[in-house]
């Protein structure tokens, strides 16, 4: 019926495609629970924004041209700023934005009721269009999700076999079972490597761990060099193969393994309780397997800080990571108050990079004239963030012995170490003439070389050896303090051959568009 006004839909669906489009081009490596939340704000933002255009436009069809170009802007404001600086500074770009806002409201203003709708239909059908595919992408994927589970179920058999080994054990008292931590400092370097590449001196913070008690592993080295598949190593306490033939190829499953892990289930099945501290990265996002997840509602995860990185705000992206990692280690030093027997685990996405702290704790000096090229500053930026780790690490150990009614035990523990700043660099040099299997183990030997320390009460100096490897951490833990008979793995490091892609040679992080 002529006159009749319909109320403009695909303001939503402008809002709603950034979200479902990072989400389908990283189904692979996150659960389909991680964009419920910002598809709800993109919504809520999409109606707040189509209502205030609709008080000073007076027109429903003219408020949702408007606020979906408000709304584009905002989503890919990133994207567009990369595009146009080759040409003009970004301060010229924000001005003719804010041009072509001020021109479109004029000419929205003065356009007629027929041209205006005639626009919409337009957008409509273009944003309609953008959200097909990857809305498929995203649906085959959630479904997929929720049916093929036999990989799940399977673990599940597995982990109820090690709880029943575990209530076998000859155990400890409830009362003077002694509390865990397994601390991840994610891309902390060995000894050697910081002294070889960094040109850092880290000897006087491993002499005061040595003089606390604790064991330091100096030939310690990863079993593998990214963070997913040495956490999935480490926590179930066997190589991957032994963990199933396909969970090398299926991230999402190996992040179900870090989940649900061995260690904390045969734990758990002797009266320990799993607490779980969130670290806002897919790896170590979450668990609904521990009997207590420390987190807070306002943390952004990865998903959610790529999203965010593309848009206006995507500047505050490393202030809200840095407040991140401080409560991490905040969170540290509460931790014991927590009652009763508990195996604490904590991936703190530090010292790796972005670089978020000086030897002081506060923001970084990015720039220095002192350095010839990007690699000697990494070098920089990366010794002081790792001077600030340093600092946190010992109050947190220092609060943890003295406020814990039992001594307890502390792994200390890199989930692999550090690329020579130099890296990218010869990485790309090396491919223009061919990457050859004897190049790539000369550079990952230095990326498998990790900071190793425990602090085991009671336990002799000859039960933790120097080329310990993280396979076998909880092996010798779980064999001395609690009567188990698991018999020690070879320590092996394996790393990437010539025959595999960029990507298989570097952990993954999720993509934006």
């Amino acid at each position: 019926m002529k006159g009749r006004m319909r109320f403009p839909f695909y303001p939503f669906l402008v809002a709603v495609y950034p979200v479902v489009r990072l989400y389908s081009i990283n189904q692979d490596l996150v659960v389909p629970v991680v964009f419920l939340r910002p598809l709800f704000v993109a919504v809520l933002l999409a109606a707040v924004l189509l209502g205030l255009s609709r008080l000073f436009l007076k027109d429903w069809s003219r408020a949702a041209i408007f606020s979906s170009l408000c709304l584009a802007i905002f989503f890919f404001f990133q994207p567009m700023c990369n595009f146009v600086h080759n040409w003009i500074r970004i301060r010229f770009a924000l001005a003719i934005l804010g041009m072509i806002v001020v021109s479109l409201i004029f000419i929205l203003r003065r356009a007629g009721e027929h041209n205006v709708r005639q626009v919409g239909k337009v957008i409509a059908v273009f944003a309609v269009g953008l959200l097909i595919v990857p809305s498929v992408t995203a649906l085959s994927s959630i479904v997929s999700s929720c049916i093929n589970d036999a990989g799940y179920k399977q673990w599940a058999a597995v982990l109820d076999l090690e709880g029943k080994k575990a209530q076998r054990w000859k155990g400890v008292p409830e009362k003077s079972a002694p509390d865990i931590y397994y601390i991840i400092l994610d891309m902390y370097a060995r000894d050697d490597v910081l002294k070889k590449d960094f040109n850092f001196d880290n000897s006087r913070f491993l002499k005061s761990l040595s003089a606390k008690g604790f064991f330091v592993a100096r030939h310690s080295q990863s079993n593998y060099h990214k963070t997913l598949w040495s956490l999935a190593s480490s926590l179930n306490m066997d190589y991957l193969p032994a963990l199933g033939r396909d969970c090398v190829e299926d991230d999402a499953l190996l992040v179900h393994k870090i989940e649900r892990n061995k260690v904390s289930s045969a734990l758990k099945h002797i009266g320990y309780k799993y607490i779980f501290m969130r670290s806002g990265w897919h790896v170590t996002g979450r668990s609904y397997y521990a009997n207590k997840n420390l987190y807070r509602i306002y943390d952004l995860n990865e998903f959610e800080r790529v999203l965010l990185d593309q848009t206006m705000l995507g500047g505050y992206i490393n202030d809200l990571m840095r407040d991140q990692v401080l409560w991490q280690f905040e969170c540290l030093e509460r931790v014991n108050r927590i009652k009763g027997p508990k195996f604490v685990f904590a991936h703190i996405v530090c010292p790796h990079e972005p670089y978020l702290f000086d030897d002081r704790g506060y923001e970084p000096s990015i720039g220095e004239n002192g350095a010839k090229d990007a690699g000697d500053n990494n070098a920089r930026l990366y010794v002081k963030q790792l001077e600030y780790v340093n600092k946190r690490v010992s109050k947190i150990v220092d609060t943890i012995i003295t406020g814990s009614d039992r001594p307890p035990i502390i792994i200390l523990q890199a989930d692999h170490g550090a690329y020579r700043p130099d890296y990218a660099r010869e990485w790309n040099s090396a491919k223009a003439t061919g990457l050859t299997d004897k190049y790539i183990q000369n550079v990952f030997s230095d990326r498998v070389r990790i900071f190793n320390a425990y602090y085991l009460p009671g336990a002799k100096p000859e039960l933790i050896y120097d080329g310990i490897s993280p396979v076998n951490s909880f092996r010798i833990v779980f064999n001395y303090y609690f009567g188990a008979d698991y018999k020690l793995l070879k320590d092996i490091s394996y790393v990437p051959r010539s025959g595999q892609s960029a990507t298989q040679q570097s952990a993954k992080h999720l993509r934006a568009y």
